[in-house]
């Protein structure tokens, strides 16, 4: 490894441990590491000098990226209010509400059709011009909502709009989908909505090519009535918005979801069916000219592919995937033009650093773990099982055993990403990659072309057999999606027992070596540690208040027993936050509890579902939990939870203090108040008790220690109308969780409520700041954490 390239591996080692950096440096240290990177390159002489200048730069390149993430972040006087902004639509999406769907919504991209269908826009990603009266240079990007849009409008028109915006958040729960790292991978810089206005337009109409391209095809699927019409368009311009929620659970069982775009797949095809083309034309046109034989045309082949490869970045949308394939292959051909002679691993290191240098943040993401580990697959099975010969059946068995250890060695990041494997995968890409790449991709590119030249007599055509084709396709599919087993769960399998089969695959590929068989049976024991579940101690417990925003939802849990207070908000589409933010959590216990018992997967029980009361952010998740879990017992203000009623719950004692009697009305001050106590500690659930409940509260359990507590969830989100001095002073709680959205409009809690906290000392967790709080009790030992105070916890995952 020559100098060059030993700086250049440093720096990507310590590039991608800024991944893992709970806080990004200050600018002085990033000076004084400037400083110091100079003084090594221009004064120091020693052997280890270019691995610490290479990994001076990494580390200046990557406080670097993190503080410009932050300085794009919009001022703070444009957060949390109405503002006007000026944007390009880089891309937009909607719920669509049909007559032949009258329950519910299927998610679309919006495309204006010459129909009456009802369009209601969902979320759209804008790259600021202007906000408010200041003018920006570097376009940052914000992710809005919006309900009922007054006009219509397409991808790369330019937008007057009045939004409010946020800074970028997600909700943060050790389970389940991590948003806050998608938005930093995306580089989104604010949140928010639309809001209702006049002043909401059009400021520009401009369609780019690409647009209009997709607009025409739209217009001719709806002449010819094509039904598969989405799956066209996802080979044609990488645009999978119209797939619905059964198209990416059919991809997802089958493992094929990355044939269906344009990625870095589809452009290395394009790439090689487009030289192979060119380099033939070539070669006959000089045969023809000259009668004799020139060897050297595949440079300038390469001259004539790397446009056309451009262009069909184009029809993606430039999309970051498809950007790196066309670095590589800008690379690759410099290297052939000059008939240069490089070492893969050289190769590998070379495009790492240039990626890592032109899309920084992308490392966040999943989109490059997948791609890196496709091309480093590739890569390790053909230097480890090299082509013996050049005949055609050896290409085909090697192309067979190269995507099967493709399918292999992807299974760990598939698992971490999604929690689900394909046992089917394997199979169906071998059959299916063969027929999208030689048959689909070209037939796509040839529509395309037949668009660009008004070329209607060879359309129709191809877009009939295009549409049959798929057609086909699909039922295969469907064949193995409705196999047995066809998809596995494995929420319950940590991301470090993943990683260690990884690289237990890798040494089990690897050439023989001394003490092979010692090693590989060690990380299998590692494997086994990881992935089986930790049964509770005796005597232990453990309480978990959800992140779920303006809402409440806290989940208590000893052995393997559930009690569920409260479950979170409803959504309009019909969808709820029990389903996004509870249901992986059961999930991945389930795993846990399957594995460590070697038994099927089974429903989880909930022993108890208690509702503090009625309220949407209190209960809009019963429908998804009554239909998904067994409940075997429900209590609610309006059935059961009356005062005085204690129950014994395996080694817990609950006890509910109010109200006193079943009520009919759903008023917050009708709150089932439970306390939750094994010999040690205690915890009090309020719901949304006000001042008037919490005074008689105090009356009736006036004289007696009943209300003390060692954790308290304060009532009504913080509100100044709960959580009054004298009910804290009789509670005493050593801690608080507040449950609230980040940046929510009541401006929860409010202060009266944090210093009558901090009067009796009570430590204070608020989830729109800490995620999701976990208490666990163990005998006279207590453990809290708190999800975005993790030690491990990231930088971009910190909300100031």
């Amino acid at each position: 490894m020559s100098k060059l390239h030993k700086a250049m591996f440093a720096f990507i080692i310590v590039f991608l441990s800024s991944l893992f950096w709970p806080a990004l440096p200050s600018i002085q240290i990033v000076a004084t590491c400037v400083l110091i990177a100079i003084v090594v390159a221009l004064c120091l002489r020693f052997q280890v000098k270019t691995w610490v200048f290479g990994a001076m730069l990494g580390f200046i390149w990557a406080s670097s990226v993190g503080h410009w993430y932050s300085s794009w972040q919009l001022p703070n006087q444009y957060f949390n209010q109405n503002v006007i902004v000026e944007a390009n639509v880089e891309s937009l999406h909607i719920q669509l509400n049909t007559s032949d769907q009258p329950h519910g919504f299927k998610n679309k991209q919006v495309y204006p059709q010459p129909d009456n269908k009802l369009f209601e826009y969902k979320t759209l990603i804008l790259q600021l011009n202007k906000i408010g009266k200041t003018r920006l240079y570097h376009s940052p990007r914000i992710r809005l909502s919006w309900f009922e849009p007054e006009i219509v409008f397409q991808q790369g028109n330019k937008v007057r709009l009045l939004v409010n915006i946020k800074r970028p958040h997600a909700l943060a729960n050790e389970f389940g989908f991590n948003r806050q790292k998608w938005l930093a991978s995306k580089n989104i810089v604010g949140i928010g909505s639309v809001r209702k206005s006049p002043t909401n337009s059009l400021a520009q109409t401009n369609h780019s090519m690409r647009q209009e391209l997709v607009n025409r095809l739209l217009e001719y699927s709806i002449q010819h009535n094509l039904q598969n019409i989405r799956w066209i368009l996802a080979l044609s311009f990488g645009d999978r918005s119209l797939f619905t929620k059964t198209d990416w659970k059919l991809l997802q069982t089958t493992g094929t979801a990355h044939l269906f775009a344009i990625s870095g797949l589809h452009l290395g095809i394009v790439s090689v069916l487009f030289f192979r083309l060119i380099t033939t034309l070539l070669f006959l046109a000089i045969i023809v000219n000259s009668g004799t034989h020139q060897p050297h045309i595949g440079p300038w082949a390469l001259v004539v592919t790397i446009p056309c490869c451009l262009f069909y970045a184009y029809l993606s949308g430039f999309q970051v995937p498809v950007i790196r394939s066309i670095i590589t292959i800008l690379f690759i051909a410099y290297l052939m033009f000059y008939q240069l002679h490089w070492r893969p691993i050289a190769v590998f290191i070379n495009l790492l650093v240039c990626f890592f240098i032109l899309f920084p943040l992308s490392i966040i993401g999943m989109s490059f773990w997948f791609s890196f580990g496709a091309i480093f697959a590739i890569c390790f099975f053909m230097w480890r099982y090299p082509r013996r010969d050049h005949s055609i059946w050896q290409a085909v068995r090697q192309t067979i055993a190269m995507q099967l250890f493709l399918s292999l060695i992807m299974l760990p990041l598939i698992a971490i990403n999604f929690g689900v494997l394909s046992s089917v995968s394997a199979l169906v890409n071998l059959i299916v990659m063969p027929v999208v790449s030689l048959l689909l991709v070209p037939m796509c590119l040839l529509l395309v072309s037949m668009m660009l030249i008004n070329n209607n007599m060879l359309i129709k055509p191809l877009l009939t057999s295009l549409d049959w084709c798929f057609e086909q396709l699909i039922l295969f599919m469907q064949v193995f999606n409705a196999a047995p087993h066809a998809s596995i769960d494995v929420h319950g399998i940590s991301p470090i027992a993943w990683f260690i089969v990884l690289i237990t695959l890798l040494l089990l590929f690897l050439p023989y070596w001394p003490h092979r068989k010692k090693i590989i049976g060690a990380l299998g024991l590692a494997i086994l540690s990881q992935s089986s579940a930790k049964d509770h101690e005796r005597g232990s417990w453990s309480v978990r208040i959800f992140d779920i925003g303006q809402g409440l939802s806290v989940l208590v849990r000893q052995n393997n027993q559930f009690l569920l207070y409260d479950t979170g908000q409803s959504f309009i589409n019909g969808g709820s936050l029990a389903k996004t933010v509870i249901a992986p959590y059961f999930l991945a216990q389930s795993q846990n509890l399957a594995l460590a018992s070697n038994a099927t997967l089974r429903v989880p029980t909930i022993d108890y579902l208690i509702n503090s009361h009625m309220d949407d952010d209190h209960a809009g998740g019963n429908g998804f939990i009554f239909s998904h879990y067994n409940v075997t017992q429900w209590l609610a203000p309006v059935s059961g939870c009356t005062t005085n009623d204690s129950f014994v719950w395996g080694e817990l004692s609950l006890t509910i203090l109010w109200p006193d009697k079943n009520v009919s009305g759903n008023n917050n001050n009708h709150s089932c108040v439970i306390k939750i106590a094994s010999k040690n500690a205690s915890v009090l659930l309020t719901g949304d008790i006000e001042k008037q409940a919490e005074q008689t509260i105090l009356k009736k359990y006036e004289g007696t220690s009943v209300l003390r507590s060692t954790v308290l969830v304060a009532a009504h989100h913080g509100s100044k109308t709960s959580s009054t001095r004298p009910f804290i002073q009789a509670v005493q709680p050593e801690y608080v969780v507040i449950s609230s959205k980040y940046y929510n409009q009541w401006q929860f809690p409010h202060a009266s409520v944090v210093a009558n906290l901090m009067e009796v000392n009570a430590t204070i967790y608020n989830t729109a700041y800490d995620g999701e709080v976990i208490f666990k009790f163990s005998n006279d030992k207590l453990g809290i954490q708190a999800y975005r105070q993790r030690w491990f916890a990231p930088w971009y995952m910190q909300i100031d």
